[in-house]
C-alpha cells in the first residue's frame, strides 16, 4: 500500500510537472501567435498608410497637372484677347489718323482745325505705336513656344533677303 502511495504521488507529481510543463508551452504558444497577429496588425496599417500617402500623391499630381492646363488653356485665351483688342483698336485708330491726315491736307480750313488735326494725328501715332508694340509682344509669346529652327548656310540666306530688298533700296 505504501508502494502504491508511493507510485500514486510520484504519478502525481509527474502529471503535475508534465501540466505545469504543458501550460508553460501553451502560454509560450498564446504568446507567439498574439505577437505574429500583432506583428501582422502593424505590417497592414504600415501598408495602410503607404497605400494612402502613394494615393494622395496621385491625387495631389493629378490636380497638379489639371491646374496646369487650365493655367495654359487661360494664358492663352488672354494672349488670344489681347491680340484680338488690338486689333480691334488699330483699325478704328487707323481711320482716325487717315481722316486727321485728309483734314491737314485741306487748304480752305481754318488754322484751328488743322492744328487740332495734327494734335489728333501726333496722339493717334503714339497709341498707334502702343498698339503695335502690343501686337509685338503678343508675337514674340506666341512665337516663345515653337522655335524654327533650320539648318544650312546663313550667309546665302542672308544674300537672298538683301537681293530681294535691293531694287526697293535703289529705288
Amino acid at each position: 500500500e505504501k508502494m502504491n502511495r508511493i507510485q500514486n504521488t510520484s504519478l502525481n507529481i509527474e502529471r503535475n510537472r508534465q501540466e505545469r510543463e504543458m501550460s508553460e508551452a501553451r502560454y509560450k504558444l498564446e504568446q507567439e501567435r498574439t505577437a505574429r497577429y500583432v506583428g501582422f496588425a502593424v505590417l497592414g496599417l504600415v501598408l495602410l498608410v503607404l497605400a494612402g500617402m502613394l494615393i494622395m500623391v496621385l491625387y495631389t499630381s493629378r490636380l497638379r497637372n489639371r491646374s496646369h492646363l487650365a493655367l495654359q488653356k487661360l494664358s492663352a485665351l488672354r494672349e488670344n484677347f489681347f491680340t484680338n483688342i488690338t486689333h480691334e483698336f488699330r483699325t478704328p485708330l487707323t481711320m482716325i489718323l487717315g481722316l486727321s491726315h485728309d483734314l491737314q491736307g485741306l487748304s480752305d480750313c481754318p488754322g484751328e482745325i488743322i492744328d487740332k488735326a495734327k494734335t489728333i494725328e501726333r496722339q493717334g501715332r503714339g497709341l498707334l505705336t502702343l498698339i503695335n508694340q502690343l501686337l509685338d509682344i503678343s508675337k514674340i509669346k506666341s512665337a516663345v513656344g515653337n522655335p524654327d529652327w533650320k539648318n544650312g548656310d546663313i550667309t546665302a540666306h542672308l544674300t537672298m533677303i538683301i537681293e530681294s530688298y535691293r531694287d526697293y533700296a535703289r529705288s
